[in-house]
């Protein structure tokens, strides 16, 4: 996977700590967990799931919320857990390390008080997710292509423009081609994993639907037990891809 920020970091070193957090010299698939502690001091909150040590970096110190409606949903197909858009952190830096390795497998930052990205990429997309909440569906696809050319492994923007796709029946062609470039780049996502099966889903595929949709539920499980919009999401298009929905009722 490629470089995806290549500035100087300044650290969040404790919740409710107002320092500014920027992008600093991270190579997905190289950086290590002790270069990232370096950079960033010690994570407040660390987490072992998986084939992960999930460290995050939050700073409270002025909450700022999004409306829970479309754009939320949206951002949850990229990754952006939903808690975050409730208005729960100002700035974050999530770092996923490869617990065998010690190796950096996937890394995001974001500040929601001016939605700055670690790159410029992650920055269209946190502006496309605005204009998603805003339901202005044209020019949130203009803005994730934009964001996808920006940085081809950002399978946040690529799984978002997916999901957007599929979700309201758009281009469902399209919609699995971007779902499955999501999967390859990141394929423990369980975000990645359910926009994947509602992909194949409008592509009338029900067998990888349900595989991917029950891949899905099972990483959420394990990595975001919290999510519960996102799973509810999930679990009535597995339903659907099972034939307990009607087309009507989906």
């Amino acid at each position: 996977m490629a470089a995806i920020f290549t500035t100087g970091f300044a650290p969040i070193r404790q919740e409710h700590d107002d320092i500014d957090c920027k992008p600093g010299d991270v190579i997905i698939g190289k950086t290590t967990k002790r270069q990232i502690v370096e950079l960033c001091g010690l994570a407040p909150s660390t987490r072992i799931v998986g084939n992960y040590e999930i460290l995050e970096y939050h700073d409270m110190s002025a909450k700022v919320g999004k409306a829970i409606g479309l754009g939320a949903l949206g951002a949850l197909a990229g990754g952006i857990p939903l808690e975050r858009l409730a208005g729960n952190y100002k700035k974050e830096a999530i770092v996923f390390v490869d617990i065998t390795s010690g190796i950096v497998r996937d890394y995001y930052y974001h500040n929601y008080d001016d939605n700055k990205g670690h790159d410029l990429s992650e920055t269209t997309l946190l502006q496309a997710d605005d204009m998603i909440e805003d339901g202005n569906v044209d020019e949130a696809i203009a803005l994730l292509k934009q964001a996808i050319s920006q940085n081809k492994n950002n399978h946040r923007a690529i799984n978002t423009l997916a999901w957007l796709l599929a979700e309201m029946n758009i281009d469902s062609k399209a919609a699995l081609t971007y779902a499955q470039m999501a999967v390859e780049i990141f394929p423990d996502s369980p975000y990645n994993n359910g926009t994947l099966g509602i992909a194949y889903m409008r592509n009338n595929d029900r067998e990888n639907a349900k595989k991917h949709l029950e891949k899905a539920l099972n990483l959420f499980a394990l990595y975001f037990p919290n999510a519960e919009k996102a799973i509810e999401h999930d679990k009535a298009w597995l339903k659907f891809a099972s034939g307990e929905y009607t087309t009507s009722e989906r």
